[in-house]
């Protein structure tokens, strides 16, 4: 469970209060027979009161690893970034970034820019919805291209709501994955990394093979003048 932590913001709370809310959700699952283990985590929004958020140790990561799962609003500061990475590296965190497709609107900038995040320590994750034709036509594109240069470690649900798109369901991104790039991507994104993250352990990077994304690109572009 990732809920938003914006430091002096509309989302920000007592992890106490998360804490109590997960017990009553563990125990909701028990009640309906769900096999599932909820843990809890948070999304914390890296401006300058989340670097201080950081910097004075008052945030938590994935509960029982070294973890964290950090977030940008663009246009973003890059100083920021790499001080906010930098300082979890410090501390002996390991930090994830959420959905970076959404950031960029080019993917050769997109790729450029992901591979200095990773120099710096961080691992990245794409949102199950990127994976799938939307109304901003290069979040997908961006996603793509950043899975195929092999910089996605983790795709999550981002789920809000349910029912709807962003349900927390990642089967049809495992089929999507399959469909677009082979199994063995498919299964190192959605189960193997995340199983690997609840243990604590090192995350294993993709080894897709390049060229599939610049042909569908180049298809793609040729049907849109068409």
């Amino acid at each position: 469970m990732t809920p938003h932590i914006i430091y002096h913001g509309k989302f920000f709370t007592s992890k106490s209060l998360l804490e109590t809310k997960l017990e009553y959700l563990r125990n909701l699952a028990k009640t309906n027979n769900l096999d599932i283990e909820l843990k809890l985590s948070c999304e914390i929004m890296m401006n300058e009161d989340g670097l201080r958020y950081i910097q004075e140790g008052k945030f938590w990561g994935y509960q029982d690893t070294n973890y964290v799962l950090i977030e940008f609003i663009p246009p973003f500061d890059e100083v920021l970034i790499t001080e906010s990475l930098n300082e979890l590296q410090r501390q002996g965190k390991r930090a994830i970034i959420a959905h970076p497709e959404r950031y960029f609107s080019d993917p050769e900038i997109a790729i450029k820019t992901v591979k200095h995040w990773i120099m710096c320590g961080a691992s990245l994750q794409v949102n199950k919805t990127s994976l799938f034709v939307n109304p901003k036509a290069s979040t997908r594109e961006v996603a793509l291209a950043l899975i195929e240069h092999n910089l996605i470690s983790l795709i999550a649900s981002d789920a809000h709501h349910a029912p709807g798109r962003r349900e927390a369901r990642l089967l049809e991104a495992h089929q999507e994955l399959i469909r677009l790039f082979d199994l063995k991507t498919a299964d190192l994104l959605c189960i193997d990394n995340p199983s690997h993250l609840s243990k604590n352990e090192t995350l294993v990077s993709t080894s897709v093979s390049q060229g599939w994304f610049r042909s569908h690109l180049r298809h793609h572009r040729f049907k849109q003048k068409l």
